[in-house]
């Protein structure tokens, strides 16, 4: 997830600085970008908890795929670019915590911080490489490609996530603890794709 959120975050701030010649243009889609984590984070994990998280994740990015497909048909409307990068946004917030609460059924308890560090890494790791990868992208083939490079990994996602493709792949094995065996089975859906997506 990380290289999807830093590619959008270049490819956004490249397009509406080319509609504004206008830093301060900029800064309003870092600022449409924060008000969904604002307004939306304190209820979206346990929201998230009274649904089902496969449900939350696909509606999540079939929405955030919708809205990237979106932006090269906006006329170079840059109030319609902040309007989807908002909505970008805030479909992060919910699909986030959804993706991110399996990891205590795929792993024993004494391993989670060992396995919290591999997902930090991992997503830290792709963003240094897909960031300066969205300016190459816009400078080579332009905004329009770009945005659908970004939308069109959300599509594959929610198809894995609802046929099942996403096998689970436990981080450690739980073979020893039986209750993390049940754990496993009631997420298997998305226990893979909550770690390798995100």
């Amino acid at each position: 997830m990380g290289r999807c959120i830093q590619y959008r975050r270049v490819a956004l701030a490249l397009l509406v600085y080319s509609l504004t010649g206008s830093g301060l243009g900029v800064s309003g889609v870092v600022i449409a970008e924060i008000i969904p984590v604002l307004l939306l984070a304190s209820f979206a994990g346990p929201l998230v908890d009274c649904l089902p998280r496969v449900a939350v994740m696909i509606a999540a990015d079939l929405i955030r795929a919708a809205l990237a497909f979106s932006l090269p048909f906006l006329d170079g409307s840059v109030f319609a670019v902040y309007a989807v990068a908002f909505g970008l946004s805030a479909g992060a917030v919910f699909f986030n915590p959804a993706a991110q609460s399996v990891l205590p059924s795929l792993v024993r308890e004494r391993d989670l911080v060992v396995a919290n560090s591999g997902l930090w890494t991992a997503a830290v790791v792709p963003q240094v490489v897909f960031a300066p990868l969205a300016g190459v992208v816009v400078a080579a083939y332009g905004y329009d490609w770009a945005f659908w490079i970004n939308g069109s990994p959300r599509l594959d996602i929610a198809y894995r996530l609802e046929t099942g493709q996403a096998s689970p792949q436990p981080i450690v094995a739980t073979t020893s603890a039986p209750r993390a065996r049940s754990s496993m089975s009631t997420h298997q859906p998305l226990s893979a794709t909550g770690v390798t997506f995100g």
